[in-house]
């Protein structure tokens, strides 16, 4: 019988309930409060200390030229639109506003064909998941090589596109939040990082504790934050073994 293992991901009710467990806490009239404080810590530390890029594919409307952004939407990365079976990078234009369907223009869009990609340069995305498959090497020519632009709209939560987008759909790397609506997967590895970030936040206001106390749990957050920094950071050995042979050269054998 094969042993059961550990998963490597829990939700942040398994860690609020983890938490209320080392305060010794059996009611839960605090819990609500609790799993607030976790979302805002984990979105803190997915923000600025995990690897937190993600990639989705995006609906363009026909008729308003306009994209929804992912509700865990941060900032952007890229933007890139498919012609002729070859993805391609748009280019940022804050000068556009929203346009209405009577005044899109109708003019068909241009046929891009290179062999040359070096030529223009380009991007890679971060590794996704699409139809069950992983795209791992997922290649994008710069922008500025064809006629749709883009203005991200965040107090509104959409991109706004000039031009015409081939098929209706972009494909847009962002930072994300790491919080969705219903629930997100918590990486094990940040969940010391989490309780800590509790044990701090619902302290750091409480009059009857002595300040040095406060600063010791504050103290404790920044270590565990470190040591998740230095674990997400880490080389694997593929990494290490690539930047080790990157040094060595190879000369005339005598």
């Amino acid at each position: 019988m094969e042993e059961e293992r550990i998963t490597s991901y829990v939700t942040l009710n398994t860690v609020v309930k983890s938490f209320m467990n080392e305060k010794n806490e059996q009611s839960i009239v605090n819990y609500e409060r609790y799993l607030q404080m976790a979302i805002e810590g984990f979105s803190d530390i997915r923000i600025f200390n995990l690897n937190s890029v993600e990639v989705a594919f995006l609906a363009v409307d026909p008729d308003t030229k306009i994209a929804r952004l992912p509700s865990d939407f941060i900032t952007m990365s890229k933007i890139g639109v498919r012609i002729n079976n070859r993805y391609w990078t748009l280019t940022m234009n804050n000068n556009i506003v929203p346009i209405r369907p009577e005044t899109i223009c109708e003019q068909p869009i241009e046929n891009v064909d290179s062999t040359d990609l070096t030529n223009f340069g380009g991007y890679y995305y971060a590794p996704f998941w699409r139809n069950g498959y992983l795209q791992t090497a997922f290649y994008s020519v710069g922008g500025g090589f064809n006629m749709a632009y883009y203005k991200i709209d965040e107090p509104n939560q959409r991109i706004i596109f000039n031009g015409n987008v081939p098929t209706d759909e972009v494909i847009l790397e962002y930072v994300s939040s790491g919080v969705m609506a219903g629930g997100s997967p918590i990486p094990r590895k940040a969940v010391p990082a989490i309780k800590a970030y509790l044990h701090w936040k619902t302290n750091v206001y409480n009059t009857n504790l002595a300040i040095s106390e406060r600063q010791y749990m504050e103290q404790l957050y920044n270590t565990e934050l470190n040591a998740l920094r230095r674990l997400e950071n880490s080389f694997t050995m593929d990494q290490f073994l690539d930047s080790f042979y990157s040094t060595l050269s190879q000369s005339i054998k005598r």
